[in-house]
């Protein structure tokens, strides 16, 4: 396995508020308040964030949350998710399906958390916790 080790400045800052990383799978890590000239090893999964770097409150609403069998997309601007992916808080895939009329089956799933990400139709994605009961 190669190595994936990142280096990178901060300039003339004198704090890092957060470091946020996405992964190829789509999941988003965010790890606040890190400490400068420091090594930070990270873990896909383990940082779980509950928003990409924009606001998804400015993007979307979603209902309900938790949640029986559907999940509701309202858009607030130009957002149109066009395809979702669930994971498990480990990080395991456990659902792929197209947005459909603005919403999306989460039936088939066990009850826990999860990790809802909607992909646009210019290819962003979001992130959001999701609790199916």
């Amino acid at each position: 396995m190669n190595t994936l080790n990142t280096h990178f400045g901060i300039g003339q800052a004198t704090a890092i508020t957060k470091v946020v990383v996405k992964w190829p799978s789509g999941l988003v890590d965010v790890i606040d308040n890190v400490t400068p000239n420091t090594t930070l090893h990270v873990v896909e999964g383990t940082h779980l964030g509950t928003k990409d770097v924009e606001s998804i409150q400015d993007l979307f609403t979603m209902y309900p949350n938790p949640t029986f069998d559907i999940i509701n997309f309202k858009s607030n601007k130009n957002f149109a998710p066009i395809e979702a992916k669930i994971y498990e808080l480990s990080g395991r895939m456990v659902l792929q399906t197209k947005v459909e009329r603005e919403s999306i089956s989460v039936k088939q799933l066990n009850a826990g958390n999860y990790l809802l990400v909607l992909i646009d139709k210019n290819g962003k994605t979001y992130s959001q916790k999701i609790i199916k009961k």
